[in-house]
Order: C-alpha cells, then structure tokens, then sequence
C-alpha cells in the first residue's frame, strides 16, 4: 500500500482510515463496555456533540449502522443509551443531515435502538462469537 504522487496520497489515508474505523467498530462489538470508554473524540480531546466535529457525527452514524446490521446485539445498556443520547435531537446540527439517505438511514436505525429491549452483554457477546456473520479485519 505504497503512497504515489498526487492521489496515491489520498488514497493511501482513506484505506488507513477506514481500516483503523474498522478496528474500532470492531472493538465495540467485541468488547462494548471497555469501548464506551474510550469512544471519546481522540482528535479534539474531549467529547464533541452533535455538529461541532464532523467525523464524530460521522463516525457514530457508523458505528450505529454496524450495530444496528447485528440487531444491536453486543451494544452495552451504556453505549445504547450513548447512541440514543448523541442522536436525541433531530433539530441538531449532525454532519450528516445534508445526506438525506443517510440521515434518514440513522434516524430508521434510532427507532430500531429505542424499540430494542436491552440484553446481557454477556449472551450478546455470546451469540456474536458463535456466529459466523462478525468478521474482524485483522
């Protein structure tokens, strides 16, 4: 995965962005409750709401989808009520609102979270690592 000139560059960040974005949504499903530790915005320092850093709303519009693909199994009572807390108001100023398919994506899979009756982590987890549908991209 050499770097080019010009745009060997850019993709070159984007493969390993969206590796290290797999590895962490990857940790959140495996081990939830140490990940709702350390979900905090690494890049500003502090946690940011809705619309004041792009990549975090960005980033938990992802995550939501990664669970929501696996019925929100593996999501800690925590880390739901993170997700439901982050994307509370519909009126906010979220990243992603100029994508209307994406933006109404999130807002099926927050009516899909609130109507989800929360599990035991420990038969979610369970349940993830008998099945064969979770891969891990290392």
């Amino acid at each position: 995965m050499g770097a080019k000139r010009g745009g060997g560059v850019r993709a070159f960040f984007v493969q390993a962005f969206a590796l290290m974005l797999a590895l962490l949504i990857s940790f959140a499903l495996l081990a939830p409750s140490a990940a709702y530790a350390v979900l905090d915005n690494f890049d500003t320092g502090s946690v940011t709401g809705p619309g004041q850093y792009w990549l975090n709303d960005v980033t938990q519009a992802q995550l939501l989808d990664a669970l929501a693909k696996q019925n929100f199994s593996g999501a800690s009572p925590e880390l739901r009520a993170e997700l439901l807390e982050f994307f509370a108001d519909p009126n906010a100023p979220y990243a992603i609102k100029g994508k209307k398919k994406e933006w109404a994506r999130v807002q099926a899979e927050i009516a899909q979270l609130r109507q989800e009756t929360p599990r035991t982590v420990a038969a979610d987890a369970r349940k993830l690592l008998n099945s064969n549908s979770m891969e891990v991209p290392f």
